[in-house]
């Protein structure tokens, strides 16, 4: 019989990674974050791309979720769980 602990007495599951993708640009977006009104609040790479390195500060990535699984390539250099004591 599987006695396992309730929902109240279970721990967070921590999941440390680090690793690289490679994705088209066009597959990615990013999200403006500074304080320009007029400027889009959201660009595909390909856009972001062609704006100087200065500007592109001004964005961050939309979802870096996505961005791992949509890659077209990549690597894991370190994946491991573990339960939180914290």
């Amino acid at each position: 019989m599987r006695t396992g602990k309730t929902m109240s007495e279970s721990k967070d599951i921590v999941v440390e990674f680090s690793g690289w993708v490679k994705i088209s640009p066009q597959n990615i977006r990013y999200q403006y974050i500074g304080e320009d009104e007029s400027v889009p609040e959201f660009i595909t790479g390909v856009e972001w791309q062609n704006l100087s390195e200065e500007v592109q500060g001004n964005y961050i990535m939309e979802d870096a979720i996505a961005a791992i699984r949509d890659a077209d390539d990549g690597e894991w250099e370190h994946l491991s769980t573990e339960v939180s004591d914290w």
